[in-house]
């Protein structure tokens, strides 16, 4: 063995094996960086062996011994550019997905979220002599309305069959119970062709920009409680179904707005005042759940 030669290049070949299967294991995403340990150490392994024979009065060889550290440090550069780019790519998919959720659907409270208003309706009734009769009525009705506000107009920014789930509480925190919501300007029951699929009906369609009611309760003037109001309610007389009775008092409502990239959050208070008096509602929150974390603990309302 030539004395010159330096001792790191008997191992070069066990040093490299282990230095490659570290690389591939740790970043094999970038194949291409795998090949740059043993391009340096070629280098090097070169540079040594032209001075392994200098000139007599010129001894560089002591000068690299022991070089593994060329072979490590090359590796060490490797798996630094390697990990830069994972990060680099990483970073890059991050930012276009950002950018496409912008362009998803925003189903959001509108300027003005919650309304009290009264409707006329054509209730069917019976006479004493049986006979099927229309009794106009006017009715309280509580609404929440809501618009689609994407952040960017992009294709995807149309929502479509979205539905509404509604949801409601004592102001004790205890859950009522919880029914498929009704989108106020969506067909009536009874216009319903019944081959068609109910869906039609729960689930709409929100172009950008465009706003929706959907019905939450509504009241006849004189009674005491009022109702939870959807499509059920048209099978019952007054419309009064009685698992949808709310009694007088507070209430919370939580309102789950799904559809395809849809998934928001509003909740609000209400209250029913009783016999002749109205409606009221309160305070409203509202999250975007597709940029919440999971299990967060988002709303907190102030009982106060």
């Amino acid at each position: 063995m030539n004395p010159h030669r330096p001792s790191f290049l008997v191992n070069m070949d066990e040093m490299w094996k282990l230095s490659k299967d570290y690389v591939l294991l740790v970043f094999g995403r970038k194949w291409f960086v795998v090949s740059l340990p043993p391009i340096l150490t070629t280098v090097a392994q070169d540079i040594v062996l032209v001075l392994q024979t200098p000139p007599q009065d010129i001894r560089l060889a002591q000068y690299f011994e022991p070089p593994p550290v060329l072979f490590w440090s090359s590796v060490f550069l490797g798996a630094s550019i390697a990990q830069f780019l994972i990060w680099k790519d990483e970073r890059v998919a991050r930012k276009a997905l950002d950018y496409r959720m912008k362009g998803f659907p925003l189903i959001c409270p509108a300027k003005v979220p919650l309304r009290v208003s009264t409707v006329s309706v054509g209730i069917a009734v019976r006479s004493a002599s049986g006979q099927s009769l229309i009794d106009p009525r006017d009715l309280l009705a509580l609404y929440l309305c809501v618009r689609n506000e994407p952040k960017v107009p992009s294709s995807e920014a149309t929502g479509k069959t979205i539905t509404a789930t509604v949801t409601f509480q004592d102001e004790d925190g205890r859950e009522l119970f919880s029914m498929a919501g009704r989108w106020a300007d969506s067909p009536q029951p009874f216009q319903r062709d019944m081959s068609r699929d109910i869906v039609e009906i729960v689930a709409v369609d929100f172009a950008i920009g465009q706003e929706r009611a959907l019905d939450i309760v509504l009241k006849h003037p004189e009674d005491v409680e009022c109702y939870a109001s959807n499509n059920d309610n048209a099978g019952y007389e007054r419309l009064r179904k009685p698992e949808h009775r709310l009694p007088q008092g507070n209430f919370l409502c939580k309102v789950l707005i799904l559809g395809p990239n849809v998934n928001s959050l509003i909740m609000f208070r209400f209250a029913n005042d009783g016999a002749g008096a109205g409606l009221r509602f309160g305070e409203y929150w509202y999250q975007n759940q597709l940029e919440t974390e999971p299990g967060a603990d988002v709303f907190r309302p102030d009982r106060s």
